[in-house]
C-alpha cells in the first residue's frame, strides 16, 4: 500500500513539476541562483538532496561533459558553493599547476580525465625537441631531468654532449678530449643501442676507407692521436714503400700517386695500367718487361712512335728494302702481336689491290724498289697490251681506261658495260657483235636511234606502209627482241581502242595508209550506221555523239541513260516505248512536266473534276509514276483532317461539306460547320488584331482548325 502511494505522489509530482516549472516565485531566493534546469534534473520526491555525484543530473547539458576520474568525483570537488552557475571548465581552475606554467596551460597534452598519470611519455616526447628512442625509453625522467626542481622540465640540453660530457672526456681509446674529436656522439655511437660501443663512419670523411684500411686501427693513421687534419694521399703514409721499391725502382722518377698501379686491398701484386697512358700496350707488348722500354728506370718522355725501339729491324729490312723510301710508320705493315708475318694494307693507298693484282709481288709494279710516285692508272702498267690489241682495234681512238672492259681479276675475256652509254643494249641487241653497229671500227658519234641502222627495213615495209607518213621512232611498234611480230599500242594515241575495236585491222580505220589525223569521233566511222537507223529514228534530231546509246563492246544491244537528263525514268516510265513520248522521232524539247503528256488526262477527269475545280497541273500532288491510280491527295499539309485531328472524318462527309464551290476547291466555309453568330465572334475577337468574321480570316488565325493555335 505504501509503495502505491509512494507511486502516485511521484505521478502527482511529474505533472505538477510539468504544468509549474520549478522556478523561484517572485522574491523566493534560490540557493543555486538562476538556472535553466528543472529540479527533477538533480532532485526526486525520495529525497531532496541529490546524490553527492552528480548521477541523476546529464552534465552534458551544461556544456562539460564528465569522463574518466571526473565522473566518479563529488559535485562539490567543482562546485564549492550552491552557485553552479559560472563554474570554470579550465584544468587550471580546479588543478594547481605544479609546472609552474612553464609547460603552458593545455594540460591534455599530457594527462586525460581517465588518469593524472602519463603513461606513454615517449609517445608525448615526440612533441618536443628530443624524441626517446632506444635505452632513453626506459630511463626515470630524472635521469635526464636533474638538478632542477620538482616537476620542472625546461632548459634540459637536447644533444648527447650536454648529458654524456663526463663521459667523453674520460674516453682514452681513442681520448677525445685531447684529439679534438667532434662532440657529435651520433657520428660514432647509436642512440638505438642499448650499449655505449660504436664505430665511425670514415665515409663522413673526405677518406672513405676501403680494402685493407678497414682492418686497420686508428692510430695506425692517426699517429698521435691526430683526427684533425690527417692526410689523405697515399704517398703520406707509403713513403717508405716507396723508396725501397726496385721493381721497378720507384724513386726518383715515378709518381708518387701510389692508387696508378696500387689498390687497397693489398699492397701486392700491383699493376699499373698503360691504357691511361698515350701508348696503351697491346700484342706481344703486354708481356714485355718494364725495362725494355724504359731503360735505366726512365719512364718520363718515353717515344710512342715504332721506330723509336725497333729502328735497327728497318734499316736491315731486305725483304722488301725499307730503307731508304719506306716510311718509318711501322704499323702500316707490321702489328704488335708479332713482327713476322707483316702484310701491307693496300686498301690505305690510292689503289686497292683487287682479283689478280693480289697475287702479284710487291718488284712486280714497285720497279728498283720504288714505291712513291707509282702510277694508279691501268694503262702505266698495261700501255703494250692496249696498242697490241686488234680484236677491237684500241688504238688509235678507244679509252684508255681499261676497267671500261676489263677486270682485275684477268685482262681475257673482257666485257663492256654498254649500259654505261647513252644506249643500253637489250634483247637482240645483246647477241650483235660490236661491228654489226660500229662499222669500221668506229666507236665514236655511232648514232643511238633505231632509224640509224633500220632506215632500210623503215622504207621497205608494206604491211602497213610506212613511208611516207609513219614516225621514225621504230619503238612505238616495235621491240629489241624482234623485229617481227610488232605491236602498236593505240593507248599512246588520242584514241585508245576498246571493246570490239582492239579485233579490227588497222586499215578498217586508217583507209590508204593515212594514219596521221584519223578522226577520232563514233559518227566519223558509223555515219552510215547512224544515218538508217530506225528504231528509234536517229536522223535527224538524235545527237551524233553515239557513246550515250552504245559502247565500244558490240553496236547492239544500246541503252541511253535518261538519268543523264532533266528528266529520270521511274516508275511505268521505264516500260514505256520511247515513241509514246519522243512523238514523230522528235528528242529535242521534249517536255518534262507531267502536264505535257497527261493534259488530256487531267481535262477529262471528273471524279473530281480537275479543270473545274481549278485543280494545279502539277500531276505529282495526287499521282505518282507507279501508276495513275489510285491517287491520293496530302490534305495535312494544308489542312489536318486525320483521324487525330479536331476535323477527323466522321464529322464531315463529302469534300463538298466545306469546299461549298463545286469548281473551284480554293474556295472553302468555316462558317457552314461552325455556326457562330457574326456579333457573339466579333464580341470574343474584340481585341484580335486584324480579325474580320470571313472564313480566309478563321484559317488564317487557326490553321490547324484548333482553337488555341
Amino acid at each position: 500500500m505504501e509503495s502505491i502511494h509512494r507511486l502516485l505522489l511521484s505521478a502527482f509530482l511529474a505533472l505538477f513539476l510539468a504544468l509549474f516549472p520549478a522556478v523561484p516565485a517572485a522574491g523566493q531566493d534560490s540557493p543555486h541562483g538562476e538556472l535553466k534546469f528543472a529540479c527533477e534534473s538533480c532532485h526526486s520526491v525520495d529525497a531532496w538532496n541529490a546524490p553527492s555525484t552528480g548521477s541523476r543530473f546529464n552534465h552534458k547539458l551544461s556544456g562539460f561533459s564528465l569522463h574518466g576520474q571526473h565522473a566518479q568525483v563529488a559535485c562539490k570537488k567543482c562546485h564549492t558553493t550552491l552557485k553552479y552557475r559560472g563554474t570554470q571548465a579550465e584544468c587550471a581552475d580546479c588543478h594547481t599547476d605544479i609546472h609552474r606554467n612553464e609547460l603552458g596551460n593545455a594540460c591534455d597534452r599530457c594527462h586525460t580525465p581517465q588518469s593524472w598519470l602519463v603513461p606513454d611519455m615517449a609517445q608525448r616526447h615526440r612533441e618536443t625537441r628530443f624524441q626517446l628512442v632506444g635505452p632513453h625509453q626506459t630511463l626515470p625522467c630524472q635521469s635526464c631531468h636533474k638538478n632542477q626542481q620538482k616537476y620542472e622540465y625546461v632548459r634540459v640540453p637536447v644533444t648527447c654532449y650536454g648529458c654524456h660530457r663526463e663521459t667523453y672526456l674520460a674516453t682514452t681509446s681513442p681520448p677525445h678530449g685531447a684529439s679534438g674529436i667532434s662532440t657529435d656522439c651520433e657520428q660514432c655511437h647509436s642512440m638505438t643501442s642499448f650499449t655505449w660501443g660504436g664505430s665511425f663512419n670514415h665515409d663522413l670523411t673526405a677518406f672513405p676507407l676501403t680494402g685493407a684500411h678497414r682492418a686497420q686501427p686508428c692510430a695506425q693513421c692517426h699517429a698521435g692521436n691526430n683526427y684533425r687534419g690527417a692526410p689523405t694521399n697515399c704517398f703520406s703514409c707509403h713513403q717508405q714503400q716507396y723508396t725501397a721499391s726496385q721493381n721497378p725502382k720507384h724513386s726518383p722518377g715515378f709518381p708518387t700517386e701510389c692508387a696508378s698501379c696500387h689498390s687497397t686491398a693489398a699492397w701486392r701484386p700491383a699493376s699499373f695500367d698503360h691504357n691511361q697512358t698515350a701508348f696503351p700496350l697491346t700484342g706481344e707488348h703486354k708481356s714485355a718487361s718494364c725495362n725494355e722500354c724504359h731503360k735505366n728506370g726512365q719512364y718520363a718522355g718515353t717515344p710512342t712512335q715504332c721506330s723509336a725501339c725497333h729502328s735497327s729491324q728497318y734499316a736491315a729490312s731486305t725483304n722488301p728494302k725499307h730503307s731508304p723510301g719506306m716510311s718509318t710508320d711501322c704499323a702500316t705493315c707490321h702489328s704488335t702481336a708479332a713482327w713476322r708475318p707483316s702484310s701491307f694494307d693496300h686498301i690505305r693507298t690510292t689503289f686497292v689491290l683487287s682479283g689478280a693484282h693480289l697475287a702479284r709481288v710487291c718488284g712486280d709494279c714497285h720497279k728498283s724498289g720504288q714505291y712513291a710516285g707509282t702510277p694508279n692508272q691501268c694503262s702505266g702498267c698495261h700501255l703494250t697490251q692496249y696498242s697490241a690489241s686488234l680484236n677491237p682495234k684500241h688504238a688509235p681512238g678507244m679509252s684508255t681506261d681499261c676497267a671500261t672492259c676489263h677486270s682485275a681479276t684477268a685482262w681475257r675475256p673482257s666485257s663492256f658495260d654498254h649500259s654505261k652509254t647513252s644506249f643500253a643494249l637489250t634483247g637482240s641487241h645483246l647477241a650483235q657483235v660490236c661491228g654489226s653497229c660500229h662499222l669500221n671500227g668506229q666507236y665514236a658519234g655511232t648514232a643511238v636511234t633505231c632509224v640509224g641502222c633500220h632506215l632500210a627495213k623503215y622504207n621497205a615495209t608494206v604491211n602497213p606502209k610506212h613511208s611516207p607518213g609513219f614516225s621514225t621512232d621504230c619503238a612505238s611498234c616495235h621491240s629489241t627482241i624482234a623485229w617481227s611480230p610488232a605491236t602498236f599500242d593505240h593507248n599512246t594515241s588520242a584514241f585508245p581502242l576498246t571493246g570490239a575495236h582492239l579485233a579490227r585491222a588497222c586499215t578498217d580505220c586508217h583507209a590508204n595508209g593515212q594514219y596521221t589525223g584519223t578522226p577520232i569521233q563514233c559518227v566519223s566511222c558509223h555515219q552510215q550506221v547512224y544515218t538508217t537507223s530506225t528504231n528509234p529514228r536517229h536522223s535527224p534530231g538524235l545527237s551524233t555523239d553515239c557513246a550515250p546509246c552504245h559502247t565500244a563492246i558490240a553496236w547492239r544491244p544500246s541503252t541511253f541513260n535518261h538519268s543523264s537528263t532533266l528528266f529520270p525514268l521511274t516508275g511505268a516510265h521505264t516500260t514505256t516505248s520511247c515513241g509514246q513520248c519522243h512523238l514523230n522521232g522528235i528528242y529535242t524539247g521534249t517536255a518534262a512536266v507531267c502536264s505535257g503528256c497527261h493534259l488530256e488526262d487531267y481535262n477529262t477527269s471528273v471524279n473530281p473534276n480537275h479543270l473545274s475545280a481549278r485543280f494545279p497541273t502539277d500531276c505529282l500532288l495526287c499521282h505518282n509514276t507507279a501508276a495513275w491510280r489510285p491517287s491520293t491527295y496530302n490534305h495535312e499539309a494544308y489542312f489536318p483532317i486525320s483521324a487525330s485531328s479536331s476535323h477527323r472524318p466522321g464529322r464531315w462527309s463529302t469534300c463538298a461539306d466545306c469546299h461549298t464551290v463545286s469548281t473551284n476547291f480554293a474556295v472553302f466555309s468555316c462558317v457552314n460547320c461552325h455556326e457562330h453568330a457574326q456579333t457573339s465572334m466579333d464580341e470574343k475577337h474584340r481585341e484580335v488584331s486584324g480579325y474580320r468574321y470571313n472564313s480566309a480570316d478563321c484559317y488564317r488565325c487557326h490553321p490547324t482548325g484548333k482553337s488555341g493555335d
